[in-house]
């Protein structure tokens, strides 16, 4: 997952909604959102070769999502897989604070992350860059992409005025977030960050919604908590940018 932008505690009917494009190599199998076969109780897509995911809900009221860090060292093996921060979560039963703070021991096992993670009652926001860091998030609306939260990098800037449009908007349906999510233009070379993967990196990276050959944006996910329960929806994309498949579910948290 490499941009998101959600609103945290702006409307009291609805304490958590969130939009995100996932970005990837197309190469790598991924399963739709469904609920898990062998953890019931998640409802996500799935990464089929580390068997994790990228954003997640449980039955239970947990909710947790992760992107990668930007930095010429990226393509490092690490001991764990990124996608197990956020199961672990959903499968967890302890707070959003307590598994963060334990979670800052080992930080470093994984590739550079950020991560957040709702219990039903808090957001908290961790990361491992520049060093193992965690706090809860304020209310409001915002954004995350591959760097520190509400680094205003172009898209993620994009991505929040999406957001917070669209939440004053009473009747606006998802499908406005996920067609805006879509956005290929690339800013102007001096809005860019300096990530140290160089300009033309910069360049390919910087769309809120990515296409070049063998990699992009595999889908873009809705997010809203609302009633006791949630609604999920899954757009995804194949390797022409095309749409090839929706999935959505909607479901009352149990205890």
């Amino acid at each position: 997952m490499c941009l998101i932008a959600f609103a945290w505690r702006t409307d009291p009917d609805r304490p958590l909604v969130l939009i995100a494009n996932r970005d990837e190599n197309h190469e790598r199998p991924a399963a739709p959102l469904a609920f898990w076969t062998d953890a019931p109780e998640i409802a996500a897509g799935r990464d089929l070769r580390e068997h994790g995911t990228w954003l997640g809900v449980s039955r239970r009221g947990r909710v947790a999502a992760v992107t990668n860090v930007r930095e010429p060292q990226a393509l490092l093996k690490y001991p764990r897989s990124r996608g197990a921060l956020t199961t672990d979560f959903l499968l967890g039963g302890g707070s959003a604070a307590d598994h963060a703070a334990s979670l800052m021991a080992d930080a470093m096992q994984f590739g550079g992350f950020n991560l957040l993670l709702w219990d039903g009652a808090e957001l908290v926001y961790a990361s491992n860059r520049p060093m193992p860091n965690w706090h809860r998030v304020e209310p409001g609306v915002h954004g995350l992409s591959n760097a520190q939260l509400d680094t205003p990098w172009p898209k993620t800037r994009w991505a929040r005025q999406q957001l917070d449009g669209w939440m004053h908007q009473a009747s606006a349906a998802p499908e406005t977030l996920l067609d805006a999510m879509t956005r290929r233009d690339v800013p102007p070379d001096a809005e860019l960050p300096d990530t140290g993967v160089g300009l033309e990196a910069e360049r390919l990276l910087a769309p809120p919604f990515i296409y070049r050959p063998g990699y992009g944006t595999r889908c873009t996910s809705w997010l809203q908590i609302k009633g006791g329960g949630a609604q999920i929806r899954e757009r995804r994309y194949d390797n022409q940018a095309q749409p090839s498949g929706d999935s959505e579910l909607e479901f009352a948290f149990t205890p």
